[in-house]
């Protein structure tokens, strides 16, 4: 794949993030959307990266991809969580570029979210785009 191929990151790094006791307290959760040949560059895991590391946030981020979850296999700590998108909720017939039903899906993240049952406790969900790199604390 891309990622194993040109990232400058390696698995090891991103399992090097453990899952942090504040997750509870704090109630948030990051979402992420990784679509079309997006899914297959390395953004998505530098985006999780940033996070982790310059935005010192280790809760739940949820992605919701319409890549084969294989792709991401092994990638991640436990606190990320891959949903694969519903066919029904494309609706590209509606837009006249079809990458612009993949944006529908910022709409849809709470939906998404109550899927999850780890993310239960989650009161306060915030997306990034996945080529938007955090460079302070979150």
């Amino acid at each position: 794949s891309y990622y194993h191929d040109n990232s400058p990151f390696s698995p090891r790094d991103l399992h090097e993030i453990s899952k942090n006791e504040f997750v509870k307290e704090n109630k948030r959760a990051i979402a992420l959307i990784s679509f079309g040949e997006l899914a297959l560059s390395p953004l998505l895991e530098q985006a999780i990266m940033s996070i982790r590391r310059k935005g010192m946030f280790y809760g739940p981020i949820m992605v919701i991809t319409n890549a084969a979850l294989e792709r991401y296999e092994g990638l991640f700590d436990e606190n990320v969580y891959l949903v694969n998108s519903k066919k029904r909720d494309m609706k590209e017939k509606y837009f006249s570029r079809p990458e612009m039903s993949f944006k529908r899906f910022k709409t849809l993240i709470l939906d998404y979210i109550t899927l999850l049952p780890d993310l239960d406790d989650v009161q306060f969900s915030y997306y990034m785009d996945i080529d938007v790199m955090m460079g302070a604390p979150f």
